[in-house]
């Protein structure tokens, strides 16, 4: 549980705004509701209660696998799937002929 243990640190080096030398506000620190910080706030919340249901079961400790498991589907549905089916060009130039038909039936609008 080091990770558990460094996150709370984390999350106030993050949100801690900062000063220029004459006392202006230079940063106002990164918004704990997006990105990282909202994942590591996820997180944590996520072990205290794993940690307060193992007091009545054992078995409560099979939650923290709701980590893995929604961290592959968040790369499944960004990153993984997209890529792995996306209509690519299939090399016959087919997208390019259909932008350039595009293109002068719009040059044909315009000159009528």
């Amino acid at each position: 549980m080091p990770l558990t243990s460094s996150l709370p640190s984390f999350l106030r080096r993050v949100g801690r705004p900062e000063y220029g030398p004459a006392g202006e506000l230079r940063d106002g620190g990164a918004d704990l509701k997006v990105g990282v910080a909202e994942a590591a706030a996820d997180y944590i919340a996520l072990v205290c209660g794993v940690l307060v249901l193992s007091l009545a079961s054992n078995a409560a400790w099979l939650l923290l696998l709701v980590v893995p498991a929604r961290a592959s589907h968040w790369a499944w549905v960004n990153f993984l799937g997209p890529w792995f089916f996306a209509g690519g060009d299939d090399g016959s130039g087919s997208a390019k002929r259909r932008t350039g038909e595009r293109d002068k039936q719009k040059a044909l609008r315009r000159r009528a």
